[in-house]
């Protein structure tokens, strides 16, 4: 790897060009180039290229440019030598260079001209490594975070100056980082794309030898880590404030003063000094209900009282400590304010520093270079910091914490261990901010604190409450890793433990051990399994079958040996493999392993931690818990009949929070203070209440909403859409979405209740080329929820349609114009004829109620309700909802639907053409 000079001159290149196939086939539309030199921009040059065909209409879409803007400029070959000229002598850069490079070569090699042969630098890679925390890394959202000015984004000449000017930002960066990190990264530095690497080099020959590392990093092994710091001092007496005079003086210059936002703050205040236990309030979308709640909780927190804050999603738990928390600051003073998430989120270093040591691919690589410059930047280690989307791989399951206890006391990294940091931090907390999962997890943690706890959006808890108390024991998946993990060691090919016994590393009887006790498992689980087909599957048809709980006990008994002997074969492989890995993090830190033992070693632990969690659940077919499982919960098998090699899962789950939250989550708290958006209608009380398992009798806090939904929402029904069993219904879907998104180009968001209906309404949008017009995104074909939400929220042309399902229908927050068409294609209702929702209807009926009334109509209004919330988030907001879906007008039941929308919303059922048109005249008036 080349260094690189600093008086060297940078060509920074973009190409437009007619498609991105590198056969040869496509042209260039337009050619930039910006030069670079001694840090600063020196010249510039661009221009127009006839590619002598015609543009396709994503092309045209894509850059803005028409056939005519091409018709008098040169063709590539009018132009090759000027360009070839230019950039003799210099370093070629560009944001994605594999492919600017590459097609450059490849048009010069076409019109007779040699490839070039120049050093090469990707900005895209040095962006990934030196802005470790950054959202998106395509060049208008770098640019935008950046604040470079960007004017025509996909024009050549613009995107090229913005690509000059990242160039400068992250040499400087580069040139800022500590000199042992700079060592630390030139060793990984070889694997990025053609002389990228060069520029670490470049930056470490310029560093001083003697340089002292900063007083707020330190250095432990090969790492460079911000310096961890723990807030503490003496509790301040300050009285709330309970005048409209004082609130106003105080909110000055800070936040408006909002009638009902203070009146929340007010009874939340009152609550905290009664004898009451439950406070619920229904606080609709734009009261500023964050504020509202943090408010008087700093008080109580100044005053002594530790608060705990528990929000629905990590997002929100991150928006509330960077946004709210300091407006709250502002208003009461600094606050000790900590958050808190499952061990999984963060990062194990002693862990990462092993993987250092591995083998690894280039993206891998990549992904280590950027982990060591965010780590000399972080102070919580949170792997979500990191925004990166595949977290679920092999190489994040080997380097994310597993939690204290499996921490190595003796590791140089066991002190400034993150989670032990989290911990530390808890304790002097004013207030912990954490998340509605880790809060199921860890209630009985805060039990000792009589803390006071906020549930903010607290309707989620009904759904993750049941979410969380849903195990799944997998057998195929547990005879899959013993497999996996016996031919790891006894590999013929490579390595294997009989070597690691040669070389003293392990004795012969524990690898007899530990190969025995696998072997145990990974015979006797298929004998279980296929006993439970031969018990269940024989006489029932379906891929799902409710197990009661005299049917699993039943079970359990007549296979109790069996079932023993696989627990006690776990729980003796847990202790082996404990010894074993505590054996390994000895040596491999005195670096006694050879690099291939390290490996094999390495490859096995991240097996074993698979293994271990899949038989983590083997404790439900325990006969003890088993008899004194309360009616609460429903097991299940299931077995895709139809699919060769599908997976027998036994399900474990709960059916309602009724019963379990009360007793699990509340009762560890002093009070209970419970915020949500307004799902709570005359229809669906009854339903929250019981699932909330709060008091039949409890009083509900409403507050007046600050939109007005007359002039800023219109909800249309279409009257004469088809049902779902008719057979013109999909086709109805794709035309109408066609016409209504034609009509009207918004930021536009279709919802529907399958994937499968996703699938197929997306295919008829290509065949009717709506695709090739606009950037419609589909759950499911273009990636999972966190990916598309994250495109659909950084959409430049703000006319992005997005498919999707689910957790689109809540918890996204999009104001103004990110979103203001917002389809639903069907009333939300869950589907009946699943096995959760078969047993959940029949235990209703064996108790004399109406299941359909009881739950299916209240959960599809919530849901809907969460649709129509996605429109409107602001004062500014104005949009359309649309509900293609007729049995909102012919059934019954339909007219309770009306409760999901503002009563002062204007609400029309008309015909389908109506509803186009009238989208239309709404944006337009």
């Amino acid at each position: 790897m080349k260094s690189l000079k600093a008086s060297n001159t940078y060509a920074v290149v973009d190409l437009e060009t007619t498609g991105t196939n590198l056969d040869g086939s496509q042209r260039i539309i337009q050619f930039a180039c910006v030069l670079v030199e001694d840090g600063q921009i020196v010249n510039q040059f661009s221009t127009l290229i006839n590619p002598l065909r015609p543009l396709s209409p994503e092309v045209e879409k894509l850059t803005g440019l028409k056939q005519k803007d091409l018709k008098k400029a040169p063709s590539f070959d009018e132009v090759a030598a000027s360009i070839y000229a230019l950039l003799q002598g210099t370093i070629f850069v560009a944001h994605n260079i594999q492919f600017d490079y590459r097609f450059l070569n490849l048009e010069l090699e076409r019109v007779g001209y040699p490839a070039l042969e120049l050093k090469g630098i990707d900005t895209v890679q040095l962006a990934q490594i030196l802005l470790p925390t950054q959202l998106s890394y395509r060049l208008g959202d770098l640019g935008k975070a950046l604040k470079i000015e960007h004017e025509h984004p996909h024009h050549a000449d613009s995107d090229a100056y913005v690509t000059a000017k990242l160039l400068l930002l992250l040499l400087a960066k580069l040139r800022e980082l500590p000199r042992d990190l700079l060592v630390t990264l030139n060793k990984l530095a070889g694997e990025l794309v053609y002389d990228t690497g060069a520029c670490f080099k470049e930056a470490l020959a310029q560093k001083d030898e003697t340089e002292i590392l900063d007083a707020d990093l330190l250095q432990v092994a090969e790492i460079i880590l911000k310096r961890p710091h723990f807030e503490s001092g003496a509790k301040l007496t300050m009285t709330y404030p309970l005048t409209e005079q004082e609130k106003r003086q105080q909110f000055t210059e800070i936040i408006d003063y909002r009638s009902e936002q203070v009146r929340l703050m007010d009874d939340i205040e009152e609550f905290s000094h009664s004898k009451a236990r439950y406070f619920l309030a229904q606080a609709p979308t734009g009261l500023g209900k964050t504020l509202a709640y943090l408010y008087p909780a700093a008080y109580l927190a100044l005053g002594g009282q530790k608060v705990v804050l528990a929000v629905p999603t990590n997002t929100l738990q991150e928006q509330v400590l960077t946004t709210s928390i300091p407006i709250i600051e502002q208003l009461v003073g600094k606050l000790r304010v900590v958050t808190l998430k499952g061990s999984q989120n963060y990062l194990n270093l002693e862990k990462f520093w092993q993987s250092l040591r591995q083998a690894q691919g280039k993206y891998t690589r990549i992904v280590q270079m950027k982990i060591l410059v965010w780590l000399s930047q972080t102070e919580t280690g949170d792997l979500t910091e990191l925004h990166l989307l595949k977290t679920k791989d092999s190489f994040f399951e080997q380097i994310s914490h597993q939690g204290i206890e499996g921490l190595d006391k003796t590791s140089p990294f066991y002190q400034v261990d993150f989670v032990r940091r989290q911990e530390v931090a808890t304790k002097n907390a004013d207030i912990v901010i954490t998340n509605q999962s880790y809060l199921l997890n860890h209630a009985s943690d805060f039990a000792s604190l009589g803390a006071l706890l906020i549930l903010d959006e607290a309707q989620h808890l009904i759904d993750l409450a049941a979410s969380y108390n849903r195990q799944v024991l997998d057998l195929d998946a547990i005879k899959i890793l013993a497999d996996s993990l016996l031919v790891k060691m006894e590999s013929q090919v490579s390595l294997s433990f009989e070597q690691l016994v040669a070389t003293g590393f392990m004795t012969r009887y524990s690898y007899q051990q530990i190969k025995h006790y696998t072997q145990v498992i990974d015979h006797s689980v298929m004998d279980v399994r296929s006993r439970l087909i031969q018990y269940f599957y024989r006489k029932e048809a379906g891929n799902e079958i409710y197990l009661s709980n005299n049917k699993l006990r039943g079970f359990v008994k007549a296979h109790l040996g069996e079932i023993k002997q696989i627990g006690f074969a776990f729980e003796k492989l847990l202790n082996l493999n404990s010894k074993l890995e505590g054996k390994f993090i000895q040596a491999s830190r005195k670096q006694a392993l050879t690099q291939e033992e390290e490996g094999l070693l390495l490859d096995y632990f991240t097996l074993v931690t698979s293994f271990n969690k899949e038989l983590s659940q083997w404790s439900q077919l325990d006969l003890e818990l088993i008899e004194t499982k309360q009616n609460k919960g429903i097991t299940w098998l299931s077995l895709n009949r139809s699919q060769a090699n599908a997976h027998l899962r036994l399900n474990f789950g709960l059916l309602e929070g009724k019963d379990y939250l009360a007793t699990n989550i509340y009762q560890k708290f002093a009070k209970v203070i419970l915020l949500g958006a307004s799902v709570l209608t005359p229809k669906t009380k009854s339903y929250v209440l019981n699932q909330l398992d709060l008091p039949a009798d409890l009083k509900i806090h409403t507050y007046k909403s600050q939109f007005n939904y007359r002039k800023q929402a219109q909800v249309l029904v279409a009257r004469d859409a088809p049902t779902v069993d008719q057979l013109e219904y999909s086709q109805y879907l794709v035309q109408t979405i066609n016409q209504i998104v034609t009509e009207s180009p918004r930021q536009t968001m279709v919802l529907f209740n399958s994937l499968e209906m996703v699938a197929k309404i997306y295919q008829g949008l290509v065949e009717l080329g709506l695709t090739a017009k606009r950037d419609v995104l589909a759950q499911g074909i273009n990636g999972g929820v966190n990916k598309l939400k994250k495109r659909f929220a950084l959409s430049q042309t703000k006319d992005s349609i997005l498919l999707a399902t689910g957790s689109f229908f809540e918890g996204i927050d999009l104001p103004e114009d990110k979103l203001e068409l917002v389809i639903v294609t069907r009333l939300p209702f869950t589907p009946p004829d699943s096995l959760y929702n078969q047993v959940r209807y029949q235990r209703l009926k064996a108790a004399g109620k109406n299941p359909f009334s009881v739950l299916a109509l209240p959960e599809a209004i919530i849901k809907l309700k969460q649709a129509f919330g996605r429109l409107i988030r602001t004062k500014n907001d104005r949009g359309v909802f649309v509900l293609l879906d007729s049995r909102f007008v012919t059934k019954r039941y339909g007219s309770e639907f009306n409760q999901a929308f503002p009563k002062e919303c204007s609400l029309q059922a008309v015909l389908t053409k109506q509803v186009v048109k009238e989208v239309k005249d709404f944006f337009e008036s």
